[in-house]
């Protein structure tokens, strides 16, 4: 008796608020959207094919054209007293930036430029610069690339 007058009460209610009987819809989460980056003047140049597109992108000041560098642009004298340092101390002292200079040729210049290095090199190797602001980074990478 109790339970009929239930079902009835919940039929009333249903009625009332115009629900229907059985499960609840999951509603569909929406994905969200990826932000378009907005570059300047990219409804001009999106049309223009990729290798002509970077000299628009130069001009609208996305990208910056570097000065090429040479390796004799990176100023630096050897430090004679390194020696007697590394033997009166167990730390190793800093390398001056003419040592920095010759090993960066050494180690990453000629295996670049020379296909006989190349085919002797076993593997690729992969070179990590860190330093303050300021101490050559992007002049050292430069002088590399041209």
């Amino acid at each position: 008796m109790v339970d009929d007058m239930i079902e009835l009460e919940l039929a009333n209610l249903r009625i009332k608020f115009k629900k229907k009987k059985g499960k609840k819809k999951k509603k569909k989460k929406k994905k969200k959207k990826a932000k378009k980056i907005k570059v300047p003047g990219w409804k001009d140049i999106s049309k223009i094919a990729p290798l002509d597109q970077i000299g628009h992108l130069v001009d609208f000041g996305v990208l910056k054209k570097l000065m090429p560098a040479r390796i004799k642009d990176l100023i630096g004298d050897p430090n004679l007293l390194r020696t007697k340092e590394e033997m009166s101390t167990e730390l190793m002292p800093d390398p001056s930036y003419f040592d920095v200079r010759q090993a960066v040729v050494e180690l990453i210049g000629l295996p670049l430029g020379s296909q006989f290095v190349k085919e002797k090199m076993d593997k690729l190797h992969y070179f990590f610069f860190f330093g303050p602001h300021g101490c050559g980074k992007t002049l050292m990478i430069r002088a590399l690339a041209t």
